[in-house]
């Protein structure tokens, strides 16, 4: 699943972070290229350290877009998977994601903090 949209044939995925296209989209210790529910926050960090740094290389404009893109999920993984309030709604939906679930998630509310609501569907094989 490419993300490029009309880089064609391009999946930064797979070209930037090994991730091949039946891992796709990666859950978050994919993302960095951890093991599932790595526990080490120090892993964690040095992770995302490396590939931030490897897309800061990424010189070419015309990927520039993607590439900030890329960073951002990158940064956002980090933050959650470092954060004891958000890892456990992130370990639960990654392991049900990991076990052949679709999940979706629905923000409810106004003003103040939304609540989220997530439905789980089993994946047809």
């Amino acid at each position: 699943m490419s993300m490029a949209g009309s880089y064609v044939g391009f999946d930064p995925y797979q070209q930037w972070l090994g991730i091949p296209p039946h891992e796709q989209p990666p859950h978050l210790y994919r993302l960095l290229s951890l093991q599932a529910f790595e526990p080490d926050l120090q892993t964690i960090a040095m992770a995302s350290d490396r590939l931030l740094g490897y897309l800061g290389t990424v010189s070419d404009p015309a990927y520039a877009p993607i590439a900030t893109r890329v960073y951002e999920e990158i940064l956002t993984a980090r933050a959650t998977l470092t954060d004891p309030y958000r890892i456990m709604p992130a370990g639960v939906l990654g392991a049900a994601r990991l076990n052949g679930f679709d999940v979706q998630s629905f923000a409810l509310g106004t003003g103040g903090t939304p609540v989220v609501l997530y439905s789980l569907t089993r994946r047809r094989r």
